[in-house]
């Protein structure tokens, strides 16, 4: 499971989408939103992926691009973990932001 997680302008809340895989990610958003610095890509264990910007050949192709780690978030994972879990897996929610 992939949570990609967007900070909400001026507010206090974080969006947070839902994917089964990051293959399932790089299917649905372009990569010129993955380089967006309020999204943060993360998966069940806490993992952090940005896009691999050593594969420069495939930014024009749109879909099919790689990630590489980048570190890890635990506390976010846990909130975004809990919360899906609290609603019955939906597709999208929100969070509150992690301090």
């Amino acid at each position: 499971m992939i949570f990609l997680t967007e900070k909400i302008r001026k507010r206090d809340r974080i969006e947070v989408f839902v994917y089964d895989s990051l293959e399932d990610l790089v299917q649905r958003v372009d990569w010129q939103d993955i380089l967006d610095n309020s999204l943060r890509i993360l998966d069940e264990d806490g993992n952090l992926y940005v896009w691999d910007e050593s594969k420069r050949t495939e930014v024009g192709t749109v879909f099919d691009y790689s990630f590489k780690t980048n570190g890890t978030d635990f506390e976010l994972v846990k909130k975004c973990k809990d919360k899906f879990n609290q609603l019955g897996q939906p597709d999208s929610f929100e969070i509150e932001t992690v301090t």
